[in-house]
């Protein structure tokens, strides 16, 4: 096809010309990724009546120009952005000698939620998950693939791939043959929205360990930007994997994390030890009103507000000690973060509290 001839042979071309900026000079390559390529996809969608389900966008980059250049196909009732969500992508590898057309994953939601290195991880563990849901067509490709990537985008989509066609630059597919990928992978992506609602993410184990960590590596972690952890949140949902688990941001508790300077909350005195996550002291994140009592409450109880670092020693006792030991501990912690609670539209007595901790809601993953 023409329109994908005209990134291969351009882009690095126009890179040049604009020394590496997303200036729009009306070169072929940049006419391709935001008019021709995303029409060719529309149309297809038009063609099955599916248009206004859809969103198509390319790109080039923000301000600097992409390694690696893509143009999405987007559900809307999943995501309109190639950061979050999954959706089909065409994606051109950064030498510009092949591009894959892929069902994948936005990478920047694991990176928002893990640090980098466990993000990669994370994406390829959801992939591998997505994958029992389809059949892989004959002549696409399973699970990771090769951009020639550089950098962390251009990594995260190779190991986000679920399923993905490759093509060559030399050998570029009709225009047909790049419709009838589209159709199956159009298929594929309607069987995973059956299963997961917006994230991939959902599909992991819900797992304490890991949890812990990928909060303590993103606390620790050098981040130029800080998502607002007080803005109002949408709810919670269930995890898809487990029954009553429900989701919890590690970039959240990680700020609470960061705000405790990583010292427990009940006595910032208590010691622990230097954890091989980037060499700080080793806390863990607590939900001081319980992540299992979230069905009472119409605003999320995943928020800074409600999140306390404690010492491995004090997070155990607030789960498995005699009632009467948790007391002393439990109301301070209340008393210091109850009119934060309060704030956040959490409204709960420390009687009510007390009686959760003193049953058996309280859950080990909170």
């Amino acid at each position: 096809m023409n329109i994908l001839l005209d990134v291969f042979e351009n882009y690095e071309a126009t890179k040049k010309a604009t020394k590496g900026k997303t200036n729009s000079i009306g070169a072929p390559d940049q006419i391709a990724l935001k008019q021709l390529i995303p029409d060719y996809f529309q149309e297809l969608l038009s063609q099955l009546g599916r248009a206004d389900e859809f969103a198509v966008k390319g790109s080039f980059g923000n301000s600097n120009m992409a390694r690696v250049p893509w143009v999405g196909v987007f559900n809307l009732k999943v995501t309109n952005t190639a950061q979050q969500g999954f959706y089909i992508v065409l994606l051109f590898s950064e030498d510009m000698q092949s591009c894959y057309l892929s069902l994948n994953q936005g990478f920047t939601a694991f990176i928002n939620a893990y640090s980098a290195s466990t993000a990669k991880r994370k994406i390829a563990e959801a992939a591998r998950l997505a994958r029992r849901s389809i059949d892989i067509a004959e002549g696409a490709t399973p699970g990771v693939i090769d951009l020639s990537a550089t950098g962390n985008l251009g990594e995260g989509y190779e190991k986000g791939a679920i399923e993905s066609f490759w093509y060559e630059r030399d050998s570029l597919p009709t225009a047909a043959q790049l419709a009838r990928d589209f159709g199956i992978l159009l298929e594929h992506y309607d069987a995973l929205t059956t299963v997961v609602e917006t994230s991939l993410q959902e599909l992991l184990p819900a797992n304490e360990d890991t949890y812990q960590q990928a909060v303590l590596e993103r606390a620790a972690s050098k981040r130029k930007k800080k998502e607002d952890v007080e803005a109002s949140k949408p709810v919670p949902r269930l995890n898809s994997n487990r029954i009553q688990q429900y989701a919890r941001s590690p970039s959240v508790a990680a700020e609470a994390i960061e705000r405790a300077d990583f010292k427990c909350e009940v006595d910032p005195s208590h010691k622990t030890f230097v954890s091989s996550s980037k060499s700080r002291p080793y806390v863990e994140a607590h939900h001081l009103v319980p992540m299992s009592t979230q069905s009472k409450y119409e605003v999320s109880l995943d928020v800074v507000s409600n999140i306390v670092a404690l010492c491995p020693l004090c997070h155990r006792s607030l789960h498995h000690a005699r009632a009467d030991e948790k007391k002393q501990p439990l109301s301070q912690l209340y008393q210091a973060r109850a009119s934060q609670l309060q704030a956040q539209g959490i409204v709960i007595s420390f009687d009510v509290l007390r009686r959760i901790y003193s049953s058996d809601l309280i859950d080990t993953e909170d």
